[in-house]
């Protein structure tokens, strides 16, 4: 592709009075390659999904989401104008505005950030559903509480789904004796139940058609074999899946995705479980790009100084789903 390399331009308006000047901020990115000019078409296809995928990192290390709405392409023969059409420009808004820095690496760590990743990130066999999370990350902050939740949970399974999928289907594949066997078992029991008067057909044939439903290993399973191949923090954080007399983030999940209505005073402790959700699939993505915990404002350490104990602690926000 070349080099790349950005810069700030301001445009400065001045109000009625000319006493106040507001500046507007535009990144330009200037980019040295050998594709002349006229290969507009080369350019789309070759260097646009690079650049693409540049953006992205650069929108989930600022926060600050950033597409590439065209180019204007020069050499000594030619000058080239290209703007994508049906394009839905991000509003460039951050996500946290709250926070000193907002960005989920210093300021100062930015270009090493893109640099260290960019390569790991192409190379991923997790690319498609690494930009899925990174859309619904960009996404999160014009969505509703309970959208915010659902649509980052399942950019987190998505990503966990595909990551584990060879090995659950080899851990799957170990019990399928069992499995078959024990199923074989329960049927006969409902089978005499239904005989007897004690089950009526229909409940029985209700029951076996969720026993058929275990096609899979169990989540908690699926988790361990996720820190098996990418192993990331996440103990400090809202548990994904149940522990006793504990509402975990499926459990939430699945409560709004099948319509439950979350009362006003459930209210702050969605809000820090939707931030939850946020925390654990912005540190899975670092796992997989290779980036340190410990250079990002994820680590708990640094959570806990930016955040206040009724959203960072878990154990505090849960107990809202009490009341």
């Amino acid at each position: 592709m070349g080099t790349i390399s950005f810069r700030h331009l301001y445009d400065w308006d001045a109000s009625t009075d000319h006493r106040v000047m507001r500046s507007k901020s535009y990144l330009v990115a200037r980019v040295s390659t050998a594709t002349p000019a006229a290969g507009t078409k080369v350019l789309e296809s070759e260097s646009l999904p690079v650049l693409e995928d540049l953006l992205l990192l650069a929108g989930f290390a600022s926060r600050i989401p950033t597409r590439c709405a065209g180019w204007i392409a020069s050499d000594r023969r030619n000058r080239v104008h290209y703007f994508r059409r049906q394009l839905r420009l991000p509003a460039g808004e951050q996500r946290h505005e709250t926070i000193v820095n907002g960005g989920m690496v210093e300021l100062g760590d930015f270009e090493r950030f893109l640099n260290a990743c960019i390569v790991p990130l192409r190379a991923s066999t997790y690319l498609l559903h690494m930009r899925s999370a990174f859309y619904a990350l960009e996404n999160a902050r014009r969505h509703s509480v309970e959208r915010k939740l659902v649509s980052l949970f399942s950019a987190f399974e998505g990503l966990v789904n595909e990551i584990t999928a060879k090995r659950s289907s080899e851990r799957f594949s170990v019990d399928r004796p069992l499995r078959k066997q024990a199923t074989e078992r329960v049927k006969a029991v409902f089978d005499g139940w239904v005989d007897d008067g004690s089950l009526t057909a229909e409940v029985g044939a209700q029951l076996m058609v969720q026993l058929g439903k275990a096609q899979s290993i169990s989540r908690r399973e699926q988790y361990r074999l996720l820190q098996e191949a990418v192993p990331f923090e996440m103990e400090d954080l809202w548990p994904l899946v149940g522990r006793k007399g504990v509402k975990s983030l499926y459990d939430i999940r699945n409560a709004i995705a099948h319509g439950s209505a979350m009362s006003p005073s459930r209210f702050h402790a969605l809000v820090a479980a939707g931030h939850h959700i946020e925390w654990l699939l912005e540190r899975l993505i670092c796992a997989i790009l290779g980036w340190s915990l410990e250079d990002t404002d994820l680590s708990s350490s640094e959570l806990r100084s930016y955040w206040l104990s009724q959203t960072c602690d878990w154990r505090l926000a849960e107990k809202g789903f009490g009341e």
